[in-house]
């Protein structure tokens, strides 16, 4: 009775959040390095912004003039990806947990033939989620025709 249509539309809405999250962060950096390399961003500020930042930086290779401004937003940039991917994942496993969860529930109820307005309720108690958010799970995968 698995019926997931509504988690691929939600799925898509949260690819679509992402993708702008990134453009935006993407466009912000460069305007960042675009205005190091225009302003000659010397090494104090440079230091400053890697403590400011908490940025893992190779002191090595900035004192031998291998790091800049630009290699030191990438890094940021990049710190802050991995950061974003491990807290969407994380995101992304309790959500599923929640929705494998609300289908077990749905598909019980269904199958005691409780009313709606108890699998509903079952729902809000179990998951501890709203009444609307219950109607959503309920709506998504209360419907597929088993």
């Amino acid at each position: 009775m698995m019926c997931f249509n509504g988690t691929d539309r939600m799925q898509e809405g949260i690819g679509d959040v992402i993708l702008k999250m990134q453009t935006e962060c993407r466009t912000k950096l460069e305007k960042a390095i675009r205005y190091s390399e225009e302003h000659g961003v010397d090494k104090e500020t440079l230091m400053a912004v890697a403590g400011a930042a908490n940025a893992k930086i190779d002191y090595n290779a900035f004192e031998k003039g291998e790091w800049n401004m630009c290699t030191l937003f990438e890094e940021i940039a990049e710190e802050g990806r991995i950061e974003g991917m491990k807290k969407g994942r994380e995101e992304g496993m309790k959500k599923g947990r929640e929705e494998g969860r609300a289908v077990e529930i749905i598909e019980m109820g269904i199958e005691f033939q409780l009313k709606d307005a108890d699998i509903l309720e079952r729902l809000q108690k179990k998951l501890n989620i709203s009444l609307q958010k219950a109607r959503e799970y309920f709506g998504v995968f209360g419907n597929c025709g088993g």
